[in-house]
């Protein structure tokens, strides 16, 4: 398939589910280098990078589970202040579109209203890897694990 850089290399916004923030969080063995590449490109302003609000959610669920408070901080900064990179809440139009997306692809509602604020964010593509979310007709789908 290429890499990272030659797959949105003629991209202006990507969308991330949360699973390739957790790869860059957490260091993943297997996908932090392909995760790191997706920020570089974000951090260079080569892209824009957009995300939905509920991947706070899920990525600050294993620090307050863990009970590691100073480590829920510094997730949070990515999110605040890495550059070229911005949440969009889960307001009227994206549940509505999620909800469209549920009804018509069977998706799980965190896949929903991730593949929602891709469409609403106007993203080129949307990286995950999650596979259910290749039957979005609507999206350009890249999966991290069809590049390692």
């Amino acid at each position: 398939m290429g890499s990272i850089e030659q797959l949105i290399r003629d991209v202006e916004k990507v969308a991330l589910d949360t699973n390739i923030i957790i790869y860059l969080l957490e260091q993943n063995h297997k996908f932090f280098s392909a995760a790191r590449d997706v920020f570089d490109l974000i951090e260079s302003g080569s892209v824009r990078g957009i995300t939905s609000a509920l991947a706070l959610t899920e990525v600050l669920t294993r620090p307050y589970k863990m009970g590691d408070y100073t480590l829920a901080n510094e997730y949070k900064l990515l999110f605040r202040y890495f550059p070229n990179f911005y949440m969009l809440d889960v307001d009227a139009m994206v549940s509505e579109r999620a909800a469209w997306l549920r009804a018509r692809y069977g998706l799980k509602t965190p896949d929903a209203i991730f593949a929602a604020t891709a469409l609403v964010g106007e993203a080129d593509v949307f990286i995950s890897n999650d596979s259910d979310l290749y039957k979005v007709e609507e999206l350009k789908v890249i999966n991290l694990d069809k590049l390692i």
